[in-house]
């Protein structure tokens, strides 16, 4: 009923992960992290054997899925850009462990409806079962059915109110992002407050994270992890992590999913 993130503070905040019905939202400054931490939740459902479907409106579904290798093999993001024979066979190794857990589906910027997204999800369950994680990178990019005219707060909070919805009405945890405002730049920690746009995607999320890291901490590779708000449970805790975002990790000392030494 809940899929972890295998940050073990997080997770324990969250009664073991995020739940079946609920929306997920992570808030960072641009560049801080956002795309990383879904792909890090995304691996995260992976190594538990979970189904996970992985929508991408702003990066491309190779990149995407290169971040994914790079996380589960521990080889950096750019060596992955020009592998070798041994790398070929090692994430021959890992496509092979991973199998049909990993939906990646690219949709242009802001011409994908929430219709979309459901109309593919019928096609997964029909071909290889039923998603047990949907992630949406990110929500903010979606076309709404809402009005031209309705102000941009108003299309956004349409837009997160239906992304919840598809979390009930599928039965499945929801994750996505959202930008958070130029206040935000620098700061070791921030709140709700700091959400771009709308305050009313916060209020409708039952999870809201929050990345945030001044420049030294940049630089090193570490973050704070805020949670802003916990519907179920208590709020406020940040928790600090070492990043290596070349491997796409939130967490370094993760193990790789196969041993090198057992491709050859």
């Amino acid at each position: 009923a809940r899929i972890p993130t295998l940050i073990g503070a997080l997770d324990e905040d969250m009664n073991g992960g995020l739940a079946v019905g609920e929306l997920g939202v992570v808030v960072a400054p641009p560049g801080g992290g956002k795309s990383q931490f879904l792909v890090w939740v995304g691996q995260a459902a992976l190594r538990s054997e979970y189904l996970a479907v992985h929508y991408t409106l702003e990066l491309g579904a190779d990149r995407v899925q290169r971040r994914y290798d790079a996380c589960l093999t521990g080889i950096p993001y750019k060596e992955l850009q020009h592998f070798s024979g041994n790398t070929a066979r090692i994430l021959q190794k890992v496509h092979t462990s991973v199998g049909n857990t990993l939906i990646i589906k690219e949709y242009p910027t802001k011409q994908a409806e929430l219709h979309d997204l459901r109309k593919h999800i019928e096609g997964v369950k029909a071909t290889i079962g039923c998603p047990d994680l949907v992630i949406v990178d990110y929500a903010d990019l979606l076309k709404s059915k809402a009005s031209g005219k309705d102000e941009r707060r108003i299309v956004l909070e349409n837009i997160y109110e239906e992304l919840r919805a598809l979390a009930q009405t599928e039965g499945v945890p929801v994750w996505t992002a959202s930008q958070a405002n130029r206040q935000a730049l620098g700061l070791q920690q921030f709140g709700m407050d700091k959400i771009a746009e709308s305050f009313g995607k916060a209020m409708i999320a039952d999870i809201v994270i929050t990345l945030g890291q001044d420049p030294v901490e940049k630089e090193k590779g570490e973050m704070h992890v805020h949670i802003a708000k916990n519907r179920n449970n208590v709020s406020g805790r940040t928790i600090k992590i070492d990043t290596d975002f070349t491997r796409s990790r939130l967490i370094k000392e993760v193990g790789d999913i196969v041993q090198i030494e057992e491709v050859f």
